[in-house]
């Protein structure tokens, strides 16, 4: 069953590579934005609409306007209205303890990776998301 990731990245290098990268596994529709605020508004907008919605989302963490930080706490706020659960994953170039720490505060977040993304982290998290999935 083939499931939809969002990945959200504002450098385009960093969102070709994931896009590369999940094209190969081929058991994701992938759905991008280069501004986390894009994204909220798209998960938003379809917030019933349970086919729209991703399965799994990259949150990568140093973006301008907001970074995802501000959109962790927009989401949190947001996920109780959702249709279905949304499995976060950080994506960042930051391997900071405190990082990854705080990402850890938000019930939302699954789980850390430092980019780029690769094969091994993209098939732990399929595997993470299909036991949350069932």
């Amino acid at each position: 069953m083939s499931k939809r990731i969002l990945v959200i990245d504002d450098y385009t290098t960093n969102l070709l590579i994931a896009k590369l990268t999940i094209n190969q596994q081929g058991f994701f529709q992938i759905i991008s934005y280069s501004e986390a605020q894009l994204a909220l508004d798209f998960i938003l907008n379809n917030q019933h609409n349970k086919l729209a919605l991703p399965d799994v989302l990259l949150l990568d963490l140093s973006m301008p306007i907001m970074s995802g930080w501000e959109f962790l706490d927009s989401f949190e706020e947001l996920a109780p209205s959702l249709i279905k659960e949304i499995d976060i994953y950080i994506l960042s170039s930051s391997s900071d303890l405190a990082d990854i720490r705080r990402s850890r505060t938000y019930s939302s977040v699954n789980g850390f990776y430092t980019k780029p993304l690769t094969q091994e982290m993209l098939q732990q998290i399929m595997k993470n998301s299909l036991k949350t999935t069932g």
